[in-house]
């Protein structure tokens, strides 16, 4: 039996990458049942890994019932492995609109999830993630075996009172309310809100899993269709006045799937008809911190009587990063804490940890400051290169600066003292390129002071 040579990625346990690679070959059906593995000598040879590191995994691998093992005779594959469907398997699952939408929440790991709402993992700073959970795991503050505080962790709670002071709304900390996950916060918000036939105002299209939360909460349904550009609200008043709904669940800056994101005076429109109907808003904010410069939230503009505000990171950190919150007012916030105690929904307080971290540290700052950083630079580029080709014909090659690729400061600010060192020799004398050179070198100044006071 052949056992290949494993590429390790620098980073991840080779334990893990083994236990990884062994159970492909098997499960994949590269490797027969029965089959009896190298000895532990020839492995960790090949592997080039120390007999420790090869026994655990090993040991992880008959943990899965995919090896067997003899005393003196060595490890076999297991003969009644579980192997992945054929090709030819029979959808059993439903196949209505609703069910097929949902199917992306539920697919093998890395395979593409359209309509999920999630970011692809590769955009994402998985290393700020993985350093942020070494550091907790190793503080002894971390309670292994306790439960999490029913409110949330407090010290993650102050991280986000003084984040959504920078956003516009200040708040008491006892009014931050953690919840697992931002569609765990809306049930028990509808539990707490709204009543069986209560009429529910909804976005058209809208997250289509607010669709199958809500028809467990026995509402009805009214939906005011919304575009890139925003709503009718001549459309909007006739709906308010005709069937009086209780609430009305939106998302106010960068609303799935439309992109559209309320204007100040759309906002301060929206606000007035809604105050005037009685008509109390749910603000779902989960896209907001990917907004480069984001309008003012409702719950900023109206005060917490009258929007509810609920947010969380599964978008911007990790899909799983299971932490959100909401911000309501004091006796709404008070019924969620013992909502969540009747509903077993204390947050994990490793993962609360793990977020709290990455806030009070900068990791999270650091991430949305090189979000802005490639929103602008992109365009700042786009537009000088227009403007040079126009005056000087194509561009010839640009040297690399001598930085780490890795080092992201380092690599911004070598490229920043380059392009002001070299800035008179890509002009030459033209006033629009310069001009153009000096906001490129803004836009990369600008990043570089956030990641120096951040990090």
């Amino acid at each position: 039996m052949f056992v290949s040579a494993i590429a390790f990625v620098p980073g991840a346990p080779k334990v893990q990458q083994i236990v990884e690679a062994f159970s492909q070959a098997i499960e994949g059906g590269e490797w027969a049942p029965g089959s009896k593995l190298p000895s532990v000598r020839e492995l960790t040879q090949t592997l080039g890994v120390s007999k420790f590191t090869l026994n655990e995994a090993l040991d992880r691998l008959r943990g899965r019932n995919l090896l067997t093992s003899s005393q003196g005779r060595g490890y076999f594959v297991a003969m009644d492995t579980v192997r992945p469907a054929s090709s030819t398997w029979v959808d059993l699952l439903p196949q209505d609109l609703l069910s097929v939408l949902r199917r992306p929440l539920a697919i093998a790991h890395g395979d593409q999830r359209p309509g999920g709402g999630h970011l692809p993992e590769d955009w994402l700073d998985n290393e700020a993630i993985r350093q942020a959970m070494r550091s907790v795991v190793r503080a002894p503050s971390l309670r292994i075996a306790g439960l999490g505080t029913p409110a949330g962790l407090v010290p993650l709670r102050q991280a986000l009172q003084q984040k959504l002071h920078g956003e516009g709304l200040s708040v008491p900390m006892e009014q931050i309310i953690t919840t697992p996950n931002t569609v765990q916060g809306l049930d028990m918000l509808m539990r707490l809100l709204a009543r069986p036939g209560d009429s529910v105002l909804l976005d058209a299209p809208c997250y289509f899993n607010f669709h199958a939360n809500l028809a467990l909460h026995g509402v009805k349904v009214v939906t005011i269709q919304r575009r890139p550009d925003g709503f009718d609200f001549n459309a909007l008043e006739q709906l308010l006045a005709e069937h009086r709904p209780s609430l009305y669940l939106t998302t106010s800056v960068l609303q799935n799937p439309t992109g559209h994101s309320f204007s100040p005076s759309q906002a301060f429109r929206l606000l007035q008809l809604t105050q005037q109907y009685h008509c109390h808003i749910v603000e779902d904010d989960l896209y907001g911190d990917l907004h480069p410069n984001p309008p003012p939230r409702l719950a900023a503009l109206a005060g917490l009587e009258h929007v509810t505000y609920l947010s969380g990171f599964s978008k911007i950190l990790s899909a799983n990063a299971r932490v959100s919150y909401v911000v309501a007012a004091p006796q709404l916030a008070a019924n969620l804490t013992n909502m969540k105690l009747m509903s077993g929904g204390i947050t994990s307080e490793l993962f609360e940890q793990i977020v709290y971290r990455m806030l009070s540290e900068g990791s999270y700052a650091k991430h949305q400051a090189l979000g802005s950083f490639y929103e602008d630079i992109i365009d700042a580029i786009d537009t000088l290169v227009e403007t040079y080709q126009g005056a000087f014909g194509l561009i010839g090659d640009v040297p690399e600066v001598d930085a780490d690729a890795d080092n992201t400061l380092e690599l911004l600010d070598e490229t920043a003292k380059w392009t002001e060192k070299n800035h008179e020799k890509i002009c030459k004398g033209n006033r629009a390129v310069a001009n153009l050179i000096d906001s490129l070198t803004g836009v990369y100044l600008s990043a570089i002071y956030k990641l120096r006071n951040l990090m």
